[in-house]
Order: C-alpha cells, then sequence, then structure tokens
C-alpha cells in the first residue's frame, strides 16, 4: 500500500469501517455483521500503524515510535473502556453507540484532512519526505 502512496485512503477507509457499523448497528436485525465489519476496520488501522511510520520518522526511532502508539492506544483503549461502562450503566447503550458514532464522525473528518495536508505538504516539500525515504532505505 505504500509502495503506491496510497497509504492515507486506506487510512480514510479503514476510518470508515469502523464508522459505518457503528451507524448500522443501529438499524440491522443481525448485529454481527456490524461487528464483523469494526473488526476490519480495527485490524486495518493496527496493520497501517507501521507504515505510516515510515513517512513521519526515521528508522532507528520506529521501535520507539511504535511502542509509544501501542502504550497510548492501550491506555486510552482501558480508560475509555471505564467510561463507557459507566455511561451504558447509567443512561443505556444506546448514548454509548451515539457518543461513538460523533467520534467517529470527527475522527472520519480529521483523516480526510489530514491526507489533504499531508498531500499539500508533499507537493509543496518533496525535500524532506525524500530525505526521510533515502535514510529509510539506505540503513
Amino acid at each position: 500500500m505504500d509502495y503506491f502512496g496510497y497509504i492515507f485512503y486506506w487510512n480514510i477507509l479503514s476510518a470508515l469501517l469502523t464508522l459505518i457499523p457503528l451507524l448500522s448497528i443501529l438499524f440491522l436485525p443481525y448485529p454481527m455483521i456490524s461487528f464483523f465489519m469494526f473488526g476490519i476496520g480495527l485490524i486495518s488501522r493496527m496493520a497501517l500503524t507501521y507504515p505510516i511510520l515510515d513517512l513521519i520518522v526515521v528508522k532507528n526511532v520506529h521501535g520507539k515510535a511504535f511502542a509509544l502508539i501501542k502504550c497510548f492506544a492501550e491506555i486510552i483503549g482501558f480508560i475509555i473502556m471505564f467510561v463507557n461502562g459507566y455511561i451504558a450503566e447509567t443512561a443505556g447503550y444506546l448514548l454509548v453507540i451515539i457518543i461513538n458514532i460523533i467520534l467517529g464522525i470527527f475522527a472520519t473528518i480529521f483523516a480526510f484532512f489530514a491526507a489533504f495536508e499531508f498531500n499539500r505538504l508533499e507537493k509543496e516539500n518533496p525535500k524532506y519526505l525524500d530525505f526521510i525515504k533515502s535514510v529509510n532505505v539506505g540503513s
């Protein structure tokens, strides 16, 4: 994916694959379809994390960057699990789904803007990305 330069579009697709199931779980008679699509979105987001690091950081700090990303993702997931449980206990699961839909919409919009901004920066300053690619390939 990264070889062809479509990594950010795949990232947007993974954001949509986590948003659409949250919307469809309210209307589909079989929620397993929504859970399957949500799982595909989460797996693709995890698979896209490492190729994006090639575009952002040099190779000798990949391990640190990946560890920080995974650490923060696990901590935030742990906290959100408790927040979702508290909201579901006090107000019901429908509110949890609605909040997750709103957050998913914001994340998808952010992914679109980030992709367009990255493409703009790449066109304005291609030497930086060439430097990162040369360092990563050369070492």
